[in-house]
């Protein structure tokens, strides 16, 4: 090969392009809120068992295990007992009791067996009455205003009869139900179909509706949602007053509720009467006209005196509007009872659960005042104790003693609160309520855009005034929001945020969350593209304090695994050549370094680069010409000699 062909060669493969880098930058990602309707399937099951209990004689009833798909929600016993001193109830992780008016009842979770004993010194008998109920509990995401849910028949042998369904909202979710078309295509939330119904198929508030499908049927619904303010979970509720009018034969009356300063309006119950002395049927109806509306309460009949029968119509309603409209279409007045209702937040929520504080400004006045505490399915009641330290866990739907003349409403379930505060009678308890509650973790997993763990991480929860931090230090971390609501997440990597976005809790159980982490594998090359190996390359995060370093392989390769998302320098150092590059990572890239590497001497390090072309032609022609003339001057002394 010629002097001049090497060096033209040498200069082409110092002249050769390198490698260009570009990329876009992006921000983290910051995915909408997935919010979420709650719907249960209930199935219900009555047993009567007739008892003969001798004196402190036991005895025990099996319950039938839950039908595939369900679980068992609670086992309820009526007893013809009214006092519930006289018979012993035991089984299940929990047992409540409701006293009422009417006798009491017991409730059971987790039950299989139920165990009776008889606790007097003499015979008892009587039926009980053994309702079980099961459940089946989905999430159907809100993607839209409308949503369609299937409602299939139940298992055999179930019937329509057997079957209730639920439709909730959480209260801190800003939706509520605006129409529910039923099968049939009525809209069950239309005063029209209220009255076609008994009040106990069918319970509606804005944002739960309880359906008893005796009277509806199997098929799909159509739940319309629209847009509402969200509200607090705990929660104190007071009345605002009595309002009694009277509305004429064919007429119609409007009603504005008045509004409180430091108060949101609730609901209004209300209740309309009539009595008719000298006719005994009552032709016509009365109707409420607002958007949501709840028939509470319905009957007519007749009253026999002596020489007159009397006619009345009696009914209750929950308007959940502060404006609304009673038409009377009867051919008798009516009187119209209005109670408005108005509620404030209040509570401090606590990893053990819920204080509130009732001072006696909130339920000052002549008021009925409760508190009201709505959990959603991570949470569950353990137990609820009074400002005089008395705990009342055990009480459901019961009415005790209060004061000389009165009852107060205690009503404590697995998932609810209800506590009266205050009666029109004067009775009030102000002071600190303390409610602790079980809260199950969610499992979460932070990952990488890989999936692979993302040791070493930081995730953070915010939520009013609820903030909670969980080091990631294995593939599935459990967390314990302790407060119901929309969570702000945030993951933090290697001091730089991977992951900002939020989490609706509940109804999750489980959850990925992906982050903006990647790998960034760099290729160092000399010159004429061939790998350098046991280069030294670094690279460093802009505006951060992170900074690595490793050496390629035999294949000019160094791999820098789970990168937090940003803008890095990359340097490269082979044999003090350096070369560098900026790259935006916002997704797995490989990058080739090119470094003005064009020769390497061997054993003494030195490399040849391309500002070395002149230099390195005069010595190669320099070498060539020496060469040459040692080789002359061997030829002459191989011929002298």
């Amino acid at each position: 090969m010629s002097r001049h062909l090497m060096l033209l060669i040498l200069a082409c493969l110092l002249l050769a392009p390198s490698a260009s880098l570009a990329a876009n930058p992006e921000a983290v990602e910051r995915p909408n809120v997935q919010y979420y309707v709650v719907f249960k399937y209930y199935l219900e099951e009555i047993h009567s068992v007739e008892l003969n209990l001798n004196a402190s004689e036991t005895i025990t009833i099996d319950i039938p295990p839950p039908p595939n798909g369900f679980s068992e929600e609670y086992v309820e016993l009526a007893t013809p007992w009214h006092q519930p001193d006289q018979v012993k109830v035991e089984g299940g992780s929990k047992v409540k009791v409701s006293v009422g008016m009417e006798g009491f009842k017991v409730r059971l979770y987790g039950c299989r067996k139920v165990r009776l004993t008889n606790r007097q010194t003499r015979a008892l008998n009587g039926v009980v009455r053994l309702v079980v109920i099961y459940s089946r509990t989905e999430t159907i995401a809100i993607t839209n205003s409308t949503l369609r849910v299937a409602v299939e028949r139940p298992p055999f042998p179930f019937t329509a009869k057997n079957v209730t369904i639920e439709f909730k909202i959480p209260s801190f979710v800003p939706y509520r139900f605006s129409s529910i078309i039923a099968p049939s295509g009525i809209d069950l939330l239309s005063p029209e179909t209220h009255d076609k119904l008994p009040p106990d198929d069918l319970v509606i508030a804005p944002r739960r509706v309880l359906i008893r499908l005796s009277s509806i049927g199997f098929g799909d619904f159509m739940l319309t949602l629209e847009r509402h303010s969200p509200e607090e979970c705990a929660k104190l509720v007071r009345s605002i007053g009595l309002f009694n009018f009277t509305v004429a034969p064919g007429e119609e009356k409007i009603v504005g509720v008045p509004t409180v300063a430091g108060w949101n309006f609730s609901h209004c119950e209300v209740i309309i009467a009539s009595i008719n002395i000298f006719k005994p049927y009552i032709k016509g109806d009365v109707r409420i006209v607002a958007p949501i509306v709840d028939l509470a309460f319905s009957t007519k009949g007749m009253i026999p005196i002596r020489y007159i029968k009397a006619s009345y119509v009696i009914k209750a309603y929950v308007v959940y509007s502060d404006r609304f409209k009673v038409v009377n279409n009867l051919k008798v007045p009516i009187s119209v009872y209005v109670v408005p209702f108005v509620w404030t937040a209040l509570g401090k929520w606590t990893p053990l659960g819920l204080v509130i504080d009732v001072t006696p400004s909130l339920i000052e006045n002549p008021t009925m005042a409760f508190i009201d505490i709505d959990l959603p399915e991570n949470g569950e009641i353990e137990a609820v104790y009074l400002p005089n330290g008395l705990e009342v866990s055990k009480y459901y739907d019961s009415l005790l003693p209060w004061g000389l003349t009165s009852n107060r409403t205690i009503d404590v379930g697995l998932r609810h609160v209800r506590i009266q505060v205050a009666d029109i009678d004067g009775n009030r308890d102000p002071g600190s309520y303390t409610v602790k509650i079980i809260w199950k973790p969610i499992q979460v997993r932070v990952l990488d855009h890989k999936g692979r763990p993302l040791r070493g991480a930081v995730m953070e929860l915010f939520c009013g005034e609820v903030r909670l931090v969980k080091d990631i230090d294995g593939e599935v971390v459990d967390i314990k929001p302790y407060k119901p609501g929309v969570y702000k997440v945030r993951v933090t990597y290697k001091n730089v945020i991977v992951y900002e976005g939020v989490m609706v809790i509940p109804p999750i159980e489980s959850c990925e969350i992906i982050c903006s982490v990647y790998d960034l594998k760099v290729r160092v090359v000399g010159g004429r593209g061939q790998p350098l190996e046991e280069a030294l390359v670094m690279v460093t995060l802009r505006g951060g304090n992170l900074s690595l370093t490793l050496t390629t392989d035999t294949n000019g390769f160094a791999l820098f695994e789970q990168l937090p998302i940003g803008e890095y320098e990359i340097t490269a150092v082979y044999k003090n050549v350096k070369g560098s590059h900026k790259v935006f990572l916002n997704e797995d890239k490989t990058i080739e370094l090119r470094l003005d590497v064009l020769l390497e001497i061997p054993y003494l390090g030195y490399v040849i680069k391309k500002g070395d072309t002149v230099l390195m032609a005069i010595a190669l022609s320099a070498i060539i010409a020496a060469t040459g003339l040692l080789v002359r001057m061997k030829r002459r002394e191989l011929v002298l000699g």
